[in-house]
């Protein structure tokens, strides 16, 4: 009969970490009963690994930042060298109505913003897919990592930045269909081509947004409005859409389709007199701007210059699925599941639940099973989590 530390162990005699410079990093190490251990540094991957066989934790992971000193106990003493710009992606980041209905449907949706940010957003900071590594974190998504000289020197307010242009975060009211100002500097009709970043992403997306709602039969638009309608911010609704009577919608679709010339530039205030309509409208395009060009991250991980991430090769105690490197051309979810039994293996092993567990491979009863070592291993995780 195996048991979980016997399968950690043969784990780690056979795993790579796929990290850089683990020697200027600082190590942690969270122990199945909830203590974390910090302050750790190890000269190559090598020695982690044969401490990893020793230790048998629940979780490792390594910091953004490289240090002088990683095992300094006085973080202000470890003299940080330079930082990874990193981005946490988590599907219960994203927003109620972009969920799926289980876990692998989650993994898909926030797949999606992953790609998003290499394939879109970060193109446009001057940043290629050559330099930014992907790893599935184990559990709810992915973590990005940039490695480039430029990025390596950042300081916390420029991560800040980037983290709010990312996610499309403070997004400011003027941002909505900014008008062309003229040489005189008075606003005239029209929207400005011009502009670059989120003014010009909102203000595109207003043209789009508006122009739909002209373009379609009443009927049409007013469920692309319903489909549309903005997401609150914070609080216990947060990334739940907003509700809107079906008075407010028809009074709003009628707007817009009797102001043709609105399409072009103008003020909102001159065609929506009723604030919560012009809000409702407001929102609704920022929020339409958003789901075509932001990213669904953490908006804590990117500008904090001391987080610590999951380690590539090592196993996420609570799903018992390995951290592991992905090929950035194909991170869907059959490549995960099969990169997760090679990692971890497929030969049968016995193990006995003491306790019925919910994988997410599905549900196992109490007693004795023969399973895949992968299989074998997300069971006894989830026992351990019990």
């Amino acid at each position: 009969m195996t048991n979980l530390k016997a399968l950690l162990r043969d784990f780690y005699s056979d795993t790579d970490i796929g990290l850089s410079s683990i020697a200027r990093r600082e190590v942690a190490f969270e122990a199945w009963n909830g203590y974390f251990n910090r302050d750790n540094q190890f000269n190559d991957t090598e020695t982690l690994t044969s401490v990893l066989q020793i230790r048998t934790p629940k979780a490792v992971f390594a910091s953004n930042a490289h240090y002088l000193d990683a095992a300094h106990p006085d973080k202000k003493k470890k003299e940080i060298k330079g930082v990874d710009l990193a981005f946490d992606f988590d599907f219960t980041d994203l927003p109620e109505h972009d969920k799926g209905e289980d876990f692998w449907e989650n993994i898909e949706a926030i797949r999606l913003h992953v790609v998003r940010l290499i394939e879109v957003v970060l193109p446009r900071l001057g940043i290629s897919k050559e330099h930014v590594s992907v790893s599935f974190s184990g559990s709810k998504g992915y973590h990005v990592r940039v490695l480039t000289p430029a990025t390596f020197k950042l300081t916390r307010d420029q991560r800040r930045q980037i983290q709010e242009f990312v996610a499309g975060h403070s997004l400011m009211d003027f941002y909505v269909m900014t008008p062309v100002r003229s040489k005189s500097g008075h606003y005239k009709a029209g929207w400005s081509e011009k502009e670059h970043g989120w003014p010009g992403y909102i203000s595109q997306a207003a043209k789009d947004y508006l122009g739909a709602i002209y373009e379609a039969d009443m009927a049409t638009a007013t469920k692309f409005v319903i489909a549309n309608l903005p997401c609150y911010d914070s609080g216990e609704k947060k990334g739940q859409k907003k509700k809107a009577t079906d008075k407010s919608v028809t009074e709003i679709v009628s707007l817009i389709k009797d102001n043709p010339d609105f399409l072009k530039g103008g003020r909102f205030d001159s065609v929506f007199k009723k604030k919560n309509q012009r809000t409702l409208v407001v929102d609704s395009i920022r929020q339409f701007a958003k789901t075509n060009n932001a990213c669904a991250i953490d908006l804590s991980v990117t500008q904090d210059m001391r987080r610590i991430l999951r380690v590539p090769g090592t196993i996420h105690g609570k799903t018992g699925i390995p951290c592991m490197p992905l090929d950035i051309e194909d991170l869907g979810i059959e490549v995960i599941q099969d990169k997760h039994k090679e990692m971890v293996g497929e030969d049968e092993i016995e193990i006995n639940l003491s306790v019925p567990v919910n994988t997410v491979y599905g549900v196992f009863d109490k007693g004795t099973h023969v399973l895949p070592r992968y299989l074998a291993l997300c069971a006894l995780c989830a026992e351990a989590n019990e």
